[in-house]
């Protein structure tokens, strides 16, 4: 098989092994968590052994990581403009810092603006939800190695890994490389404050959806990108929503619901590098099918996140 096709394979199973697991124990509640923890996989890169289960542990530690936060901000409301930004300007120097490739950050902030809409208990998130989480994470590392094999990767680049640099070190090879990071790095937090004050007002319509959906277009960094990816959003939402809504009106079973859960994963993985626009066609039939199976689907919800896209995306495209 492919080379190119095995890392979106890795993500379906990940995703599939932590929904089957789900189905055994009677819980989709969980395994709908657990799909958060499985994006940990998608820090997976053609390298070694090592550092595939280096990189998705600290991936899923920091997805982690990020719904707790996101969990406890609920709690002051008010807050959310303010930790996103942090989190957001700090994040997206880290993975400067540390040249860590795509998708980098999106995850994080994605994980986070869900752990802020989840709404439990914090004592309940701590004892109970994060279980799910930490499900997605171990199958990814699993599933990681196996992929790994299937490479044919070598278990540990060394002797040939570099000298360790130390953090003065990065941050002037950071400067060197781009001189204008820390603006990015602001104007990006900036627009994503604004954006997390807009979740805030529309707190009980979804709102947290306009969080997620100016991260994703923003992860494009230059403006050519984000133009793009701001028209591939928009109608990749549309055409997703219909697609979500065709699979739900036929009432299919929860095996057949996982079952293109798994297939929709796989396509969203293989076409994101290739095709953006394509790739968004199967990312809205994912959580439509999640919400579904977490018994939280209501078409209200649709309807917001639909209107929430247009409004906010529209002005990227001047």
């Amino acid at each position: 098989m492919q080379a190119s096709y095995l890392k979106p394979m890795g993500a379906a199973l990940s995703t599939g092994i932590v929904m089957m697991i789900a189905v055994l124990i009677h819980n989709l509640t969980l395994g709908t968590l657990g799909v958060l923890g499985a994006f940990a996989f998608l820090a997976f890169q053609d390298r070694s052994v090592y550092y595939n289960v280096k990189a998705i542990s600290l991936h899923g530690l920091a997805l982690l990581v990020a719904f707790l936060l996101g969990a406890s901000t609920a709690y002051s409301p008010w807050l959310l403009p303010f930790v996103t930004a942090s989190l957001s300007f700090g994040a997206f120097l880290i993975t400067k810092l540390y040249w860590i490739p795509k998708p980098d950050y999106f995850f994080v902030l994605m994980v986070f603006a869900t752990g802020y809409n989840f709404q439990k208990p914090l004592h309940e998130i701590l004892t109970y939800h994060v279980w799910g989480l930490l499900l997605g994470v171990v199958v990814s590392v699993i599933v990681g190695v196996e992929i790994s094999r299937l490479l044919n990767l070598p278990f540990s680049l060394w002797p040939y890994v570099p000298k360790r640099l130390t953090l003065k070190q990065r941050y002037q090879f950071m400067l060197t490389k781009d001189p204008t990071v820390l603006v990015k790095a602001s104007h990006f937090s900036s627009i994503l404050f604004v954006t997390s004050y807009i979740a805030y007002l529309l707190i009980d319509k979804g709102g947290y959806w306009v969080l997620i959906s100016s991260a994703a277009v923003l992860s494009g960094e230059h403006l050519e990108h984000i133009k793009k990816r701001t028209i591939g959003r928009v109608l990749g939402t549309i055409v997703g929503i219909v697609i979500g809504l065709g699979i739900i009106q036929l009432h299919v079973s929860v095996t057949y619901l996982i079952l293109l859960l798994v297939l929709f994963n796989f396509l969203t993985e293989y076409y994101m590098p290739r095709q953006y626009t394509i790739a968004n066609f199967f990312t809205n039939p994912q959580v439509i099918i999640l919400m579904a199976l977490s018994n939280s689907f209501r078409h209200s919800v649709l309807t917001i996140r639909f209107l929430l896209f247009l409004f906010w995306n529209t002005p990227f495209k001047a």
